[in-house]
């Protein structure tokens, strides 16, 4: 935009050939700005060839933001009742893709006015003092304590042409600054566009006018740079003899001041737009921090040597060295200051003030997460003036609760030593499925907002499946979470399913779900036969599968063959049988070379309910059998199942008479030194399985000697244990001597041996 004395704008055309707006900003009347006259603009300094240089101007890191921001306070110390003005500024952006002018600008809520100038700088590499310079030019936005809405929505005087109404497509504050700095990007034909923009080449004369009447003239130029170029695309004309003459006031009537104010704002407020010198001291940035504000820049001497920065904080403060860069905390409790930083080697020139607060606490919100009916909330939260918890505020679709924050975060305490380290927050808020807003404050101010959309959906696990004697143990959890009520599985084994409730209590549950509560898992047994089976769970409500697992039931019945022994008139057999499904006693099946009968175990063993609890103890068998004297084969089987247990051999002994009652032999009789060793076995039927005595004479001298050494070959013939065996050395000289041993009870004589000793 252009204007004229009264400020009512003049507009130039459309270019048609392509589209893109044309602005123009070349009359408006300087705007008085307190400067000292050590930093005023001089008009002999002017160059309408040079007005700026590219470096300054395509400069996008020119400022920062809290720069920026700075700047605009230092220009507006009280804003009119009523009025936004632009250190106060905020706006919504939305985001915008890259092309050949710009990078990728990311919209935000609320952004500052301080924020969009450094942002779309960046992005389109202009410089945010260009910008801040065209800002004041177009509407004195800057400088402005009465900043009417209208005025925001053209404050960069983009898209209105001198011959109709500003287009209102173009209308706000992010708006005009972003297509402003686009189009000044535009004008140096960047590669990717093409070779439009002519009319004012670089390195070549041109004329360029004074005012839009063409009867006030023109004069050609040999533009220096791309940088001025732009200047002169956006606003063509120059200023005439008048318009320099009163650089801070007005010229005649063919006097236009754009670009004549550009250079004199800048010069005023930065420094020379051409000169690529740098000041001697810079403060990079000033923050309040934990009980005190931190001061970051650089410094140089221009005599040489460290140089030395004086910071002061409302008055008070200390130096710092600076090689180059400085770094100072200087101590203040919660409240906000003025700090004013002076280059001390520099004859104490200023270096900038600014106000910094120093915050009465801390923290962060961060994150926010779908819990089972409702939603999750982390973060922490300080406040600066005691050790004990903060409290948080924590407000949900606008309905807000309270919250101590006093979840032990270790890294608190390092972060802000002696306020300890019970400051975090792990906070579940219940609400309905859909849409949300969740927004977090603390002592130490607003900590943002976060959204989430929540909604139907279930998640579980299937820990085990376990065969047992009485089926498929099924375990797992699962979590509905719309809602912290417990929910279903559906359980298929082989294809066949069921419903099972996810309702048992789980410890741990809670702490890793916070607000769904304990009641989530799931423990059922499943009735299964002998076999192999897959099993498979899902969630009953989505059917969202947890997985599948294959398991193999065992045989549900249980025998044991204990013992078989003889007896004299047959034999005895002890063991245990139960069906592991119920305490009621089960039968076994016992064949006796190959002829079976059943026969129940219900007999009580003390030890058993204790290794298979809850079946009782009624569950052995002690069965006597009579049968022939001889060997046998007696297999045990369970009842139910049919399955063989084992076999064993057991052979009755011969009905015990006079003739036989007594059995023996006399197996050996051996010279060795000193002696004859004999050995041999003998037994009574009639007291069986007790060891009994053998007499043996040694040349008619007789002695008995017992026959209880173990032979396991004797149980298994004679069926009468194995304790009877005898072995003996008997003195003798040498020569050759008789031995005779018989039964010391019939006695039945087992034989005589001659042995020669040595």
């Amino acid at each position: 935009m252009i204007s004229i004395l009264t400020r009512r704008p003049l507009r130039i055309a459309l270019a048609a050939l392509i589209g893109i707006v044309l602005v123009a900003s070349g009359l408006v009347v300087g705007q008085t700005v307190a400067t000292s006259s050590a930093s005023a603009a001089e008009s002999k300094n002017f160059d309408p060839a040079n007005i700026i240089s590219d470096a300054n101007f395509y400069n996008g890191s020119a400022l920062s933001e809290s720069q920026v921001q700075s700047f605009l306070n230092s220009k507006v110390s009280t804003c009119a009742s009523g009025y936004t003005c632009l250190k106060s500024f905020k706006q919504t952006t939305y985001s915008r893709g890259a092309d050949a002018m710009c990078s990728a600008y990311a919209g935000g809520s609320n952004e500052s006015a301080a924020r969009i100038i450094a942002k779309v700088g960046a992005a389109c590499n202009i410089s945010q003092k260009a910008l801040i310079v065209t800002l004041e030019k177009e509407q004195s936005l800057v400088t402005s304590t009465r900043p009417t809405t209208s005025r925001y929505n053209i404050a960069m005087g983009y898209a209105c042409p001198d011959t109709a109404p500003c287009n209102t497509e173009y209308y706000g504050f992010y708006n005009q600054v972003y297509k402003a700095a686009w189009q000044l990007k535009r004008y140096g034909n960047p590669p990717g566009t093409s070779n439009y923009f002519t009319w004012f080449p670089v390195g070549s004369s041109a004329p360029v006018r004074y005012h839009p009447n063409a009867a006030c003239g023109s004069k050609s130029i040999t533009i220096k740079n791309k940088a001025t170029a732009a200047l002169y695309y956006y606003t063509p004309y120059q200023p005439n003899g008048a318009a320099l003459g009163n650089l801070y006031g007005t010229g005649d009537s063919c006097s236009a001041y754009g670009n004549r104010n550009f250079w004199r704002l800048y010069s005023d407020w930065f420094g020379s737009p051409t000169s690529a010198a740098t000041p001697n001291a810079t403060v990079s940035s000033a923050t309040g921090v934990y009980n005190g504000v931190r001061v970051t820049g650089t410094a140089k001497n221009p005599n040489g040597g460290t140089a030395y920065v004086w910071v002061n904080i409302d008055g008070s403060g200390r130096a710092v060295a600076a090689n180059p860069s400085f770094d100072i905390t200087i101590e203040r409790p919660p409240g906000t200051y003025e700090m004013c930083a002076y280059n001390s080697s520099d004859s104490s020139k200023l270096i900038e003030c600014r106000d910094v607060t120093v915050p009465v606490g801390a923290g962060h919100f961060d994150s926010l997460t779908q819990a089972a009916g409702g939603v999750r909330l982390t973060g922490w939260a300080v406040d600066f003036r005691t050790t004990a918890p903060d409290t948080v505020k924590v407000t949900v679709d606008g309905v807000a609760t309270s919250h101590s924050a006093n979840v032990s975060l270790p890294w608190i305490n390092t972060k802000y030593p002696g306020l300890g380290s019970a400051h975090g927050y792990d906070v579940y808020v219940p609400t309905s499925l859909g849409a949300h807003t969740v927004c977090v404050t603390s002592t130490g101010g607003a900590q943002g907002c976060k959204s989430i959309t929540t909604v139907r959906s279930e998640k579980g696990s299937f820990d085990s499946a376990t065969g047992s004697a009485k089926g498929i143990r099924v375990t797992g959890w699962a979590l509905d979470m719309s809602t912290s009520n417990s929910s279903y599985v559906w359980i298929t084994v082989n294809g066949a399913g069921r419903q099972a409730k996810a309702n048992v209590a789980l410890g741990w549950f809670d702490k890793l779900n916070p607000g769904a509560g304990p009641n989530h898992g799931f423990d059922t047994t499943i009735p299964a036969d002998q076999g192999t089976y897959t099993v498979c769970v899902k969630t009953s409500g989505l059917g969202n599968s947890l997985g599948c697992k294959s398991v193999t039931v065992p045989t549900y019945e249980a025998t044991a063959f204990d013992s078989l022994t003889a007896t004299p008139t047959g034999f005895r057999l002890t063991g245990w049988s139960a069906n592991l499904r119920t305490a009621d006693p089960s039968w076994v099946w016992v064949t006796v070379d190959g002829k079976g009968k059943a026969y129940k175990a219900a007999s009580p063993l003390s030890w058993f309910d204790r290794m298979h609890p809850g079946l009782g103890n009624n569950h052995g068998f002690d069965i006597s059998l009579t049968a022939s004297p001889g060997p046998h084969t007696v297999c045990v089987s369970g009842a139910s199942t049919g399955k063989l247990v084992g076999c064993k051999t057991v052979t009755v002994p011969q009905p015990v008479t006079a003739s036989n009652n007594e059995q023996g032999h006399f197996d050996s009789a051996t010279a060795v030194a000193g002696g004859i060793q004999i050995s041999g076995w003998s037994f009574l039927r009639s007291t069986a399985p007790a060891s009994s005595y053998v007499w043996v004479t040694l040349d008619g001298k007789g002695s008995a000697v017992k026959a209880a050494q173990p032979l396991s070959w004797i149980d298994r013939m004679f069926g009468v244990g194995p304790n009877h065996g005898f072995s003996a050395l008997l003195p003798a000289s040498k020569g050759t001597h008789t031995v005779c041993v018989s039964g010391a009870s019939t006695p039945k004589s087992y034989g005589c041996k001659t042995v020669t000793v040595p």
